[in-house]
C-alpha cells in the first residue's frame, strides 16, 4: 500500500497608501492511494 499526501499554501501581504492591507492566502492538496493485491485458492483436495 502505498500513500503520498502534497500540501503547498502560499501567504501575500501588501499595504497601500492610505493605510489599506491586502492578505491573499492559497492552498493546494494532492492526495495519492495505491494499493494491490494477490491471491489464489483452489477447492476439492481430499
Amino acid at each position: 500500500m502505498t500513500t503520498i499526501n502534497g500540501q503547498l499554501l502560499a501567504n501575500y501581504n501588501r499595504e497601500f497608501r492610505g493605510g489599506h492591507n491586502m492578505d491573499l492566502l492559497g492552498g493546494y492538496e494532492e492526495n495519492y492511494y495505491n494499493e494491490e493485491s494477490l491471491s489464489a485458492g483452489r477447492s476439492g483436495f481430499p
